[in-house]
């Protein structure tokens, strides 16, 4: 995940690189800098919610399963056709 910044506000913030610990607030979208400024930065909300969570693309398909199965069984319906798995023999 990254975050475009300014340059002014990249250099207040290289400013205070020895002056303390920063902390970088994923859920509020925020850097708390040493002096107490905070520093708003955008990020994409599936990114943001795949890390809050600890999830892969995998993971964040995976929270999708029942609208996907629903989606299955209905397109088996409509489409029985593209279902129909033939046996090969090798």
């Amino acid at each position: 995940m990254w975050a475009r910044f300014a340059d002014d506000v990249i250099e207040k913030l290289a400013a205070q690189s020895y002056d303390g610990a920063f902390t970088v607030d994923l859920k509020t979208q925020t850097i708390l800098a040493p002096s107490g400024e905070v520093t708003p930065f955008p990020s994409d909300a599936l990114q943001r919610e795949a890390l809050l969570e600890g999830l892969d693309e995998i993971g964040l398909t995976l929270k999708c399963a029942d609208d996907i199965s629903a989606w299955q069984r209905a397109d088996r319906v409509s489409r029985p056709w593209v279902w129909q798995i033939e046996k090969v023999i090798v």
